[in-house]
């Protein structure tokens, strides 16, 4: 989720410039929303890192415990 943001993060203050078109924000949009729609099928960093502590079920030396947690579908949560 935070590779999201952070895809988000940076079309936002890219649009925010002065320099900024609407020709040049058309563009901008279509080619985040394409790599927003590819961190679906390839996980960037921070998903990976939160996949291994899920399978681990330790984060920073601390156990984490089991419980009742839903599932999220990544894909869908997007």
């Amino acid at each position: 989720m935070a590779d999201f943001w952070k895809e988000l993060k940076n079309l936002l203050e890219t649009l925010q410039n002065r320099d900024a078109t609407l020709p040049k924000g058309q563009n901008l949009l279509t080619a985040n929303t394409k790599r927003i729609e590819s961190v679906i099928v390839s996980p960037g960093e921070h998903s990976i890192s939160a996949k291994l502590v899920e399978e681990a079920m330790s984060f920073k030396d601390v156990q984490l415990g089991g419980g009742r947690i839903p599932i999220i579908n990544q894909a869908q949560f997007i």
